[in-house]
């Protein structure tokens, strides 16, 4: 009988966990995007409020040691579309910048660097089947999290031009 070479072993191996790694889909609080708006609220319990049936807000959640306001749009045909965290009301720009820079370490260790240099206050990650943005304004800062199907809609509606910045 052959000895099998530890080389083959990795290979079979890679070959056996390469689907199942590879072919993850990103889930948000573990719904999959288009989930239904029955499912988020099972997931995530009853919203505190709801807009115009499909979005859903959840005050008071707690993020990365942050509390944070929680909205996700889940429109009746194709389900769970964007998530969005927005951690408001911080007291100056001192602290807005400090929580941005520790939000920005934290998504950092969970995606690795960011897919594009820093423009401005505004970076993203750009992972297999959904994306991250990570933004500021004066005293908030914000979380967005969105499938592929929804990235060419977020740069229109928040009239960003990567090709502008050389991206």
């Amino acid at each position: 009988m052959k000895r099998v070479t530890p080389q083959i072993m990795i290979v079979l191996i890679f070959l056996l966990i390469a689907p199942e790694v590879y072919g993850q889909e990103f889930t948000f609080q573990g719904l999959p995007w288009g989930s239904t708006r029955e499912q988020v609220i099972t997931r995530l319990g009853q919203p505190s409020r709801e807009a115009m049936l499909s979005i859903l807000y959840y005050d008071g959640v707690t993020v990365a040691g942050y509390t944070a306001s929680l909205s996700v749009l889940v429109q009746v045909r194709q389900g769970m579309r964007r998530a969005d965290y927005h951690f408001p009301n911080f007291q100056n720009s001192l602290l807005t910048l400090a929580a941005y820079s520790d939000l920005r370490q934290q998504l950092i260790i969970r995606y690795g660097q960011p897919s594009r240099a820093r423009i401005s206050f505004f970076e993203y990650w750009s992972k297999n089947n959904f994306h991250v943005v990570l933004g500021m304004g004066d005293q908030e800062v914000f979380i967005s999290y969105f499938p592929d199907t929804e990235w060419e809609t977020f740069l229109k509606e928040n009239n960003i031009d990567l090709e502008s910045f050389g991206l």
